[in-house]
């Protein structure tokens, strides 16, 4: 049986307590955050689909060492080497950088975390911009220019402590990886 609305307070009472009450807020689930060996996983197809940029370079290599007179390479010999080198590595670390601005500020994704079924996102959630999708990979293009190994390995696991599982790249472009 339904009960008859309540008449209007006389004035100067409160608000029956009816009309007081508003609904709790929904709760919201946090992200499904990509942890450490999904995102490895991604990295490993990443580089899997770059490795033909990598092949001139390893040509480049086996004909340095082909050239030498002898079959001892020299302190001289490899300082040469990696003189020569330095221009393909440099060409190596921007081509890799295009290739993440590219694909994660038009799709969010590269090929390793389509094929992995993650996504970059900013931290509220939203999809990732050109802003994120530039900022994202220049701590790693600087590392890996630098040749800071033990930096760019202190970047990738400071996931495996970070509550969102973030990367130090991730923090400098304010993003999250997220399962899609």
């Amino acid at each position: 049986m339904e009960q008859p609305p309540l008449p209007p307070p006389p004035s100067g009472l409160p608000p029956a307590p009816d009309a007081m009450w508003t609904p709790a807020p929904q709760y919201v689930a946090p992200p499904d955050y990509a942890g450490f060996w999904i995102r490895v996983a991604a990295s490993i197809i990443d580089s899997l689909v770059l490795v033909p940029l990598y092949i001139p370079a390893l040509i480049a290599v086996i004909n340095r060492i082909d050239t030498t007179s002898s079959t001892t390479i020299t302190t001289a010999d490899f300082s040469a080497l990696q003189g020569s080198l330095l221009g393909w590595a440099i060409a190596l670390q921007m081509i890799r950088y295009i290739y993440e601005f590219v694909m994660i500020g038009r799709w969010n994704a590269t090929v390793g975390k389509f094929t992995v079924g993650i996504r970059v996102r900013r931290m509220d959630g939203s999809s990732a911009t050109w802003r994120e999708a530039a900022l994202r990979p220049v701590l790693e293009l600087i590392l890996g220019l630098l040749g800071l190994s033990i930096g760019s390995l202190v970047d990738e696991l400071w996931m495996l402590w970070d509550r969102r599982k973030q990367t130090l790249h991730d923090k400098l472009a304010g993003t999250i990886v997220v399962r899609k």
